[in-house]
């Protein structure tokens, strides 16, 4: 739980945290998403949560018994890539 599983930066860009602070994110999002479970016969099932904070936004997407996290700059248009991230996790479900 809390892992990383693939992925990682895109080449030519830096983390912000360090190792030790990117398993404790990875960490904080799977007990996040594990407590949101919680209310799914209430509210239904998380497509995605949307984080904005003062250096980046981040997006995290349940898929299967992983969760999907992606970061994106301030600019980044996140309602567009947010629709284009469920397009495809959609098509692969």
């Amino acid at each position: 739980m809390g892992g990383l599983i693939a992925g990682g930066m895109k080449e030519g860009i830096e983390s912000l945290e360090n190792e030790e602070e990117s398993i404790k994110l990875y960490l904080g999002y799977a007990f996040n998403n594990a407590v949101r479970q919680d209310f799914d016969p209430t509210f239904g099932k998380v497509l995605y949560t949307v984080s904005e904070r003062e250096k980046l936004k981040l997006a995290t997407f349940p898929f299967g018994e992983n969760i999907l996290l992606v970061s994106m700059s301030k600019q980044a248009p996140h309602l567009e890539i947010i629709d284009n991230i469920l397009h495809i996790l959609r098509k692969s479900s």
